[in-house]
C-alpha cells in the first residue's frame, strides 16, 4: 500500500514538473509571428503613456473622426471641429467644437478658408484645451471647403505650441 502511495505521489510530482517546464518554455517561445525582440518592444510600448489626439476639421475631417469613432478606434482621443452646426450634430465623436459661433452663426464657412481660420481663432482656447498635453496630433480635413481648409493649419499651429 505504501508503495502505491509513493508511486502515485511520484507521478503527480513528475506531472507538475513537466507542466512547469512547458510553461517556462512557452514563456520563452514568442507568439506566432513575433520574435523575442518584438515581445521586448511590446513590453516597452505598453509601459509608455502617450497622448494621441485626432482632430477632424470641417465636414471632411469631421466625417473622418466620425468613421474612427464608429470603427471603435482606441488609444486616441477624437474631436470634431466645424462651423456647420447641423453637420456637427450628425457626428458621433466624444468631443465636438462648434467654431465661429459669432462669425458664422453655425451656418458654415461658405467655402471661404479665411472664414474657417477666423472661426478657429474665435475658439482658440477651447481647441487649445483639447490639445493640451498631447504627444501626437493627427489633423484631418478635406481641402474643398472653407472650414477644413482654413482651420486645419490654425489647429496645427496650436498643436505645435502645446
Amino acid at each position: 500500500m505504501k508503495s502505491l502511495l509513493n508511486e502515485a505521489l511520484a507521478r503527480h510530482q513528475e506531472a507538475e514538473a513537466k507542466e512547469e517546464r512547458e510553461a517556462a518554455k512557452a514563456a520563452k517561445t514568442p507568439e506566432k509571428g513575433k520574435n523575442n525582440d518584438d515581445q521586448e518592444i511590446e513590453k516597452i510600448v505598453e509601459s509608455i503613456n502617450v497622448s494621441i489626439k485626432i482632430v477632424g476639421c470641417g465636414g471632411g475631417g469631421s466625417n473622418t473622426v466620425n468613421r474612427c469613432s464608429e470603427a471603435g478606434i482606441t488609444g486616441a482621443q477624437l474631436c470634431a471641429v466645424n462651423t456647420d452646426a447641423k453637420h456637427l450634430l450628425s457626428v458621433h465623436a466624444p468631443k465636438k467644437i462648434l467654431i465661429g459661433k459669432r462669425l458664422t452663426k453655425g451656418l458654415g464657412a461658405g467655402a471661404l478658408p479665411e472664414v474657417g481660420e477666423q472661426a478657429a481663432h474665435e475658439n482658440e482656447e477651447e481647441i487649445r484645451e483639447f490639445l493640451r498635453g498631447s504627444h501626437v496630433v493627427f489633423i484631418t480635413a478635406g481641402m474643398g471647403g472653407g472650414t477644413g481648409t482654413g482651420s486645419a493649419q490654425y489647429v496645427a499651429r496650436i498643436a505645435k505650441e502645446e
